[in-house]
């Protein structure tokens, strides 16, 4: 297992650089038409770092049901595997942001709060077992939160704005 979690860990590194890299150079960059497909499976992709996500959120809230150690050895798989799908999800999120099908203001911010919170799980699974426990249910509430804002403009680029919610005729 600690080769498993060591191999997700490293991943994720290279991923929350490669990240950084494209945010801060997505106007120079043009994405070759095969990768356009990897953009395409974003809306697959997302829908498992948000049951992760929330998943360490609940097994963090029962966290007395469980041995000491089972719990951290658990937990931290939980947050390393988040944080490898979130960072993913960003990924595929990015390369897809660069066509031109979707409107430019709603997906900046769309893009950001997603980057943020793939970084933010990477932050929360690095500094697991680091820091105190008041840093970790700080970081896991904003990256919870982090989830629904996320997914919420995620969902108004898809769905439109008044989906959840429509205007009564």
């Amino acid at each position: 297992m600690h080769i498993i979690e060591k191999g997700i860990s490293n991943i994720s590194f290279g991923l929350a650089i490669l990240l950084a890299f494209l945010w801060l150079c997505q106007k120079s960059i043009i994405v070759p038409e095969w990768m356009i497909f990897a953009g395409r499976l974003h809306p697959l992709m997302l829908h498992l770092p948000i049951g992760t996500i929330l998943i360490s959120g609940l097994i963090y809230a029962i966290k007395t049901r469980f041995d000491p150690a089972h719990f951290s050895e658990i937990f931290g798989f939980i947050l390393k595997f988040s944080a490898l799908t979130a960072l993913l999800s960003g990924l595929f999120g990015m390369l897809l942001s660069m066509e031109e099908a979707y409107p430019k203001d709603d997906l900046n911010l769309h893009k950001n709060t997603g980057l943020i919170l793939g970084f933010g799980m990477y932050l929360l699974s690095v500094l697991y077992g680091i820091v105190s426990e008041k840093w970790i249910i700080s970081l896991l509430t904003i990256n919870i939160l982090g989830v629904l804002v996320t997914g919420h403009l995620g969902a108004e680029i898809t769905h439109g704005k008044n989906f959840l919610f429509p205007e009564k005729v």
